[in-house]
């Protein structure tokens, strides 16, 4: 289980060190967005603001569901299980961290929606 406060620096560690974390089951609350780079993808994440409202980016994976577009509203919040596994990806130029989502079930917002890295 990830903890909602826990997500911004466990997101660094998943990104700094990918096969660290190849394999790991993980549970975690997230926004369920869909990519308008890449129609078909969907990107779980959260919002943070590592020094001021003016620096605030959604920091998401990418992840695989089958049937997602039928489940996945656009900016919904869910609770989510997923593996992780890593894949070359020509964004990243290397190896990524990829959510390969097993359990998802809508849920309500966080409170707190906003990652903080303090």
């Amino acid at each position: 289980d990830i903890p909602d406060d826990d997500y911004g620096v466990w997101y660094v560690d998943v990104m700094d060190y990918p096969d660290r974390w190849a394999g790991k089951t993980v549970h975690m609350k997230l926004l369920m967005c869909h990519s308008k780079k890449y129609p078909g993808t969907h990107c779980p994440g959260r919002f943070a603001m590592v020094c001021c409202a003016d620096d605030i980016s959604f920091i998401a994976f990418y992840a695989v569901m089958d049937k997602a577009s039928e489940i996945v509203t656009e900016e919904s919040w869910a609770n989510i299980t997923a593996v992780i596994h890593t894949e070359y990806d020509k964004e990243f130029h290397g190896d990524a961290p990829i959510l390969y989502i097993t359990e998802f079930a809508p849920c309500e917002p966080l409170k707190d929606d906003l990652v903080y890295f303090r």
